[in-house]
């Protein structure tokens, strides 16, 4: 066939060996750990608003409106996330 080069057959030991990896690979939180290690969670939302602000929403001003803006934002997710 034309496309078996592209498109081999997996058996099913295959498919249950790839299962098992996928199952026993690290979870998205550990991976976040690893990485973001260190960081509280409200520098972290800080650091996700202040990317989402920067990230050509049109809006301008200084660099410390942005991190001040950012702060208040992971304040506020924070209060609202504590209810």
């Amino acid at each position: 066939m034309k496309n078996d080069n592209v498109f081999p057959q997996i058996s099913r030991t295959d498919m249950r060996d790839a299962f098992e990896q996928q199952r026993s690979a690290p979870l998205a939180s550990d991976i976040v750990e690893t990485v973001l290690g260190g960081l509280t969670k409200r520098e972290l939302f800080a650091a996700m608003a202040m990317q989402g602000l920067m990230s050509g929403s049109g809006r301008t001003g200084s660099y410390k409106d942005y991190a001040g803006d950012s702060v208040k934002f992971a304040d506020a997710l924070i209060a609202e996330l504590d209810k």
